[in-house]
């Protein structure tokens, strides 16, 4: 009997947990708006764990966002937890279907990519500089929106499908 009671409480515990949200915008869609989110100034800090070998590298990124004809223009400065720093831009245009193309410096060929709901998803081949070479690594890259100002980024880098790091990112826009 008294399991019979725990597993009630439990569960009309665990019922409550789906009732009305104080958020205002449940229940309704919304688009994760890429132009709308980069475009200003924005804060990141970051980190890459190696999934074989290697210690986790912590990183902050300083990043613009503007518009140029039909082109989010995205800049982003990279500073390692090592002294490291990196810069990449994207060029980013959104086709008539809706869907995301970008490119940038170390990407080969073209980003890929589709808005759904609050999320952004993007594939590409990024070509990564190590000590020991260059890298062409298979890109699987998501960001989800929480608010106007907070999102989190998740990047899964693979090589001949197997993944080798993931990357996570905090973004923050900034007044």
């Amino acid at each position: 009997m008294r399991r019979f009671a725990f597993l009630a409480f439990l569960l009309i515990g665990l019922a409550g947990c789906g009732g009305p949200s104080s958020d205002p915008d449940a229940g309704r869609t919304r688009r994760f708006d890429l132009e709308q989110y980069f475009t200003g100034r924005m804060k990141a800090w970051g980190l890459v764990e190696p999934r074989f070998s290697g210690p986790v590298r912590q990183f902050t990124v300083d990043m613009e966002g503007r518009r140029e004809g039909d082109a989010l223009v995205l800049d982003e400065h990279f500073v390692y937890s090592d002294g490291e720093k990196q810069f990449r831009q994207w060029r980013i245009r959104r086709l008539a279907d809706g869907s995301i193309q970008g490119e940038a410096a170390d990407v080969t060929g073209m980003a890929h990519g589709r808005e759904e709901g609050t999320s952004l998803f993007l594939a590409y081949a990024l070509n990564l500089k190590t000590k020991s070479g260059e890298w062409r690594l298979d890109a699987d890259d998501r960001v989800f929106r929480f608010d106007d100002e907070m999102a989190l980024n998740r990047l899964r880098l693979s090589k001949w499908g197997v993944q080798v790091a993931e990357v996570t990112i905090a973004f923050r826009k900034l007044p």
